[in-house]
């Protein structure tokens, strides 16, 4: 394993678009606005720029959904700015990674297709950018104790009516135009496949709970995955707001190489009111 000093930083390339559906029968926008930053250690930490240059020190990202429930879709985008503070001023924004796509939900079901940009801000460097396609199903313990018809046997770990209640969801993309973007964070292979796991522990309507993920790259044309992105941490929320504290870890499962950082967050969620546009 390579040391501190020597390691290259693990480029930040998502994830982007998980913005679920705003409530509502008719057209109605919902958004969310996230200030975050990083803590690097011994392990490594993330790059403030595509081509892995930099530690990244500041995120900012804005999520936006406008949905027709009507129809069950809805169109989205989402983007992200990271500073380096190797760099000054800094907070000043050196990476920009955007989405933009379309959804159709269908009950517990959601069926993606979507284009991603990554590219540096203040100077020339790498830039990937790819089209996917994404298959995704929530699952886990429902607001008032129903739980969803999804949710895989034997994790229905908790009665109903309880107040704390497991949920998530599963899904994978599948980039079907991509001849940039990197399967690993040492930007080696081609993404093909990425499989997700998320899961929040907690009551729906208290203020704390456990948050954990995993995504599963793979490379070329293989099936079986390259790497490992998994998050886990513990969120605060109050209202429309919410501080969330988690640990990332990038770890190569067919080579060496591996990453761990903290990260630390607080964003806003916001919605217009139903037929406002």
């Amino acid at each position: 394993m390579l040391s501190g000093a020597a390691r290259a930083e693990a480029p930040v390339l998502g994830p982007l678009g998980r913005l679920p559906f705003p409530a509502g029968e008719g057209r109605s926008q919902a958004g969310l606005a996230r200030l975050g930053w990083f803590q690097h250690g011994t392990q490594g930490g993330p790059a403030a720029r595509p081509d892995g240059s930099g530690k990244a020190l500041a995120l900012y990202q804005l999520s936006l959904v406008d949905a027709y429930r009507s129809k069950n879709l809805a169109l989205m985008g989402d983007a992200f700015c990271l500073s380096d503070r190797r760099s000054g001023p800094a907070v000043s924004p050196t990476q920009v990674s955007w989405l933009a796509g379309g959804a159709l939900e269908e009950k517990s079901w959601r069926l993606e297709a979507a284009r991603e940009d990554h590219r540096p801000l203040d100077r020339d460097g790498l830039r990937f950018q790819a089209w996917r396609a994404g298959l995704r199903s929530y699952w886990g313990e429902q607001p008032g104790g129903t739980r969803d018809s999804n949710l895989p046997a034997g994790i229905g770990l908790f009665k109903p009516k309880s107040k704390i209640g497991l949920s998530g969801d599963w899904g994978v993309d599948w980039y079907f135009f991509n001849k940039t973007l990197p399967a690993k964070s040492d930007l080696t292979g081609i993404q093909h496949l990425r499989y997700s796991l998320r899961g929040t522990l907690g009551d729906p309507k208290g203020p704390w709970r456990l948050v954990g993920s995993a995504e599963l790259p793979t490379s070329g044309r293989n099936w079986s995955a390259a790497e490992l992105n998994a998050s886990v941490g513990a969120a605060l929320r109050w209202k429309e707001g919410e501080v969330l504290i988690t640990r990332q870890i990038r770890d190569s499962l067919d080579g060496p190489g591996y990453h761990a950082w903290w990260q630390f967050g607080a964003s806003w969620s916001f919605a217009a009111p139903e037929g406002a546009l």
